[in-house]
């Protein structure tokens, strides 16, 4: 789950955004960024390890720094986890079937496969319907269960297997460049040159460098893996915590890498670098030739000009980002769940069912990935705004960063009796408060190259305004739930909240 969860297949559409926003990046190099994300899945596993309970980062935050904080970090994480389910409830059909028919409607010439393509791209109740579907059907398969939840994220890695095949017969397989210049003319009426040529009009400037590659690595490369840490929530449902846990946070990073690469190479190094960018870098700007976004579902469509290869890769990429979504719902639940444990939201949230499942943190979270579903359809700025997610992602890690700082000496008690690999040192400090200030740095890092695009206006449809604004009410909407929740329990409710915050939820 923690390798399928954040899409084996999303360099598809994130690969261009980052060539887009930072139009000097070197994309395949990007993936390298991987390594810094180290120390941030060490502290995770290290307080798994430590505090194995459901709610994950929440029980670590809330119990070693404040509640309120504990809150703000989770809910980051969980609205994220909703606003990628809603998301992907989008991307899913415009860059999967509705891919699939227009690509195959160019290649045999059908205005009819064009024009269904198009219906679903372009008309927002045809796609609210559908992503609504898709966010029903994440509800019922975690109300079915973590076996079923997790039977199905084994469906979709052997899917995705099979989509990456196609994607490298349709690259490796092409005769030669010009094959797919001569394709792209035939079918979308679009020069391969005319694009690097308009882009260069337009202010690209082409040419690779370090600092763009890193930008867009700890940005896009970093939205790729935005979920495998989720694992952490459901840690005190593992067997094995210290072994588990562990191959499931640094073991899905090899994996990640291990099928992003192609995808990265096959683009730029077959497809062309400066085309590559520069066709991402038009359509950020406002001014892309293609009737549909240059995602590279359709990029490779055209590389192979297969009907079969075509459906194959659109619809296993489908399958893909409906499990990034899914994933995100699934994790989200033990979050919730924690949240009403500790009674700052409704308890009803901690409603099991016979199975054990817990039915009233699956329906909310059910609720919450479809109203970001909604508001991607009807508000599609919100599908340009998607940066905010690292952002707020990374601030979060900045939090969880000082609490693994902190945790040895507040909570004293509790690392004393953690196993070995937690109160290990070097240097004298706790590893856990080495990986802790790394952790700070690294999500510091990442929350100012997200704002970056924001403050130099490369994208049309970013601006700075709505992105801090975006950020910081994502941010204060769980100080005012926390403190809203707080008041009502210990006055109404006569709960002495302090003193629950001091023991560490049973399992």
């Amino acid at each position: 789950m923690a390798f399928v969860m954040p899409g084996i297949l999303n360099p598809a559409y994130l690969g261009e955004w980052g060539a887009g926003l930072y139009p000097n990046s070197y994309e395949p190099a990007s993936v390298g960024a991987l390594v810094v994300l180290l120390p941030v899945m060490a502290v995770f596993y290290l307080f798994s390890v430590a505090m194995p309970r459901s709610g994950g980062d929440y029980i670590y935050v809330s119990r070693t720094l404040t509640p309120v904080l504990g809150l703000v970090t989770s809910w980051t994480f969980s609205v994220v986890f909703w606003s990628w389910a809603g998301f992907q409830g989008v991307v899913t059909f415009i860059y999967g079937p509705a891919v699939d028919f227009i690509a195959r409607g160019q290649m045999t010439g059908d205005q009819g496969l064009i024009n269904l393509g198009l219906l679903i791209y372009n008309n927002p109740w045809v796609l609210w319907i559908l992503a609504t579907l898709h966010t029903l059907v994440m509800g019922l398969i975690a109300w079915r269960g973590t076996k079923a939840s997790v039977m199905t994220m084994y469906v979709v890695w052997a899917a995705s297997t099979i989509g990456l095949i196609a994607m490298a017969i349709s690259w490796m397989g092409m005769p030669s460049l010009d094959f797919f210049k001569a394709n792209m003319l035939r079918m979308t009426g679009v020069d391969y040159n005319s694009i690097i040529t308009t882009a260069r009009q337009n202010g690209w400037t082409g040419g690779y460098y370090a600092l763009p590659t890193i930008y867009a690595g700890v940005t896009y490369v970093m939205l790729n893996t935005l979920g495998n840490q989720g694992v952490a929530t459901v840690a005190g449902e593992v067997k094995e915590v210290k072994k588990a846990t562990f191959f499931a946070l640094f073991g899905s990073l090899g994996l990640m890498a291990l099928y992003w690469l192609p995808q990265y190479l096959f683009l730029f190094e077959i497809g062309g670098r400066d085309f590559t960018s520069a066709s991402a870098y038009l359509f950020q700007i406002g001014k892309n030739p293609f009737i549909i976004e240059p995602v590279w579902t359709y990029m490779t469509a055209i590389a192979s000009n297969n009907p079969l290869l075509t459906t194959i890769y659109t619809y296993t990429y489908a399958m893909a980002s409906w499990a990034i979504g899914f994933g995100g719902l699934y994790f989200s639940t033990r979050a919730v769940f924690a949240w009403g444990f500790d009674r700052v939201f409704p308890e009803f949230v901690n409603k099991v069912n016979k199975r054990g499942v817990p039915v009233g943190a699956i329906a909310v979270a059910t609720f919450g990935a479809w109203v970001w579903t909604t508001l991607n359809v009807w508000f599609p700025q919100y599908i340009r705004l998607i940066g905010y997610t690292t952002c707020v992602w990374a601030i979060a890690w900045v939090i969880l960063g000082i609490a693994a700082i902190a945790f040895p000496y507040r909570r004293k008690e509790v690392f004393q009796k953690s196993p070995d690999v937690v109160r290990r040192k070097v240097l004298g400090l706790p590893v856990i408060v080495h990986m802790g200030w790394m952790t700070v740095v690294v999500g510091g890092f990442i929350a100012y190259a997200t704002f970056l695009p924001a403050i130099t206006g490369t994208n049309v449809w970013y601006s700075f305004t709505p992105f801090l604004t975006t950020v910081l009410t994502l941010m204060l909407i769980p100080v005012v739930i926390f403190y809203g929740y707080y008041l009502y329990r210990t006055r109404v409710g006569k709960v002495r909240m302090d003193i629950q915050f001091k023991e560490i939820p049973p399992d």
